[in-house]
This record gives structure tokens, sequence and C-alpha cells, in this order.
């Protein structure tokens, strides 16, 4: 979760004159506490199982709101689909299950190592890379 917390991040939003409406801090902490990136779809359910109900369109504004406020960031794993984490999390890759959906984090220095390396050729190009995401995709242990 890096060195944010749910409360600081909370403290923080509230000190720059952010409403923070019960649906608000429910999606912060959902998103600082979830072991996946998570999509509005599977917000919305989890509002239900909890008994409230959020608009479709609540959701998506708050998503917004939280990533304008370096919160959430949002993550490209499926291209149809919008993916959330929380911005606080050290850099990482995805691994996601193309039958069951499941997506897991990949951390990997060797990995970031290429990446750099990559990123220098780029910049000898003349093109300069503000981020990258690389994700792989494939079959989980459960669906092998």
């Amino acid at each position: 979760m890096g060195n944010k917390t749910v409360a600081v991040v909370i403290r923080d939003l509230a000190s720059k004159g952010h409403r923070l409406t019960k649906t608000r801090r429910w999606m912060i902490e959902v998103l600082m506490t979830s072991d996946y990136p998570i999509n509005a779809i599977e917000l919305r359910y989890l509002f239900a199982n909890r008994g409230l109900r959020v608009n479709k369109s609540t959701i998506y504004r708050e998503l917004e709101f939280l990533v304008k406020q370096g919160v959430a960031r949002e993550v490209q794993i499926v291209p149809e689909l919008k993916h959330y984490e929380s911005a606080y999390l050290e850099h990482h890759h995805h691994l996601t299950c193309r039958n069951c959906g499941r997506i897991e984090k990949l951390v990997n220095e060797g990995l970031e190592l290429e990446m750099e390396k990559v990123e220098r050729l780029a910049k000898e190009s003349g093109f300069s890379v503000s981020e990258h995401q690389l994700e792989f995709y494939g079959r989980c242990e459960s669906c092998i």
C-alpha cells in the first residue's frame, strides 16, 4: 500500500476541502486495500453486497475524481474495460487469466531494469517515455 494509509489519504483530501461522502470513503478503502485492480462493475457489485445502492454514473465520477487527485490509477488490462488500483502501490505489472479473469500482481526487478533500457533507447530516438504498462495474459494454475 505504499507509505500512505486510508486514513492519511482521507485526511489529505479533507485538508484540500474535498467532500468525503460515505461512497468516496468506501471507494478509497476498497482501492487501497484490494489485492488486484478492480473495475466499476465490481465496485457496484461490492456496494450492493453492503446494501448500498450507488448509481453507476456516481461510481465513474468518483473513480475519475480519485484518479485526478492521485489516489487511484487507471490500469488497462482488458481493452474494453478500465480497471483501477491504488496509486500508492509499488510499480508492477499484471498476470491475467484469459479463462477465469483472475488478475495477479507481478513485481520483477530484472524486468524493470530491461524496461529502463528500452526507455533509454526511446530517449535516444527523441521520445520521452512518461510511463509504461506491460501486461501478461494466459491461464492461471486453476485453469490449466
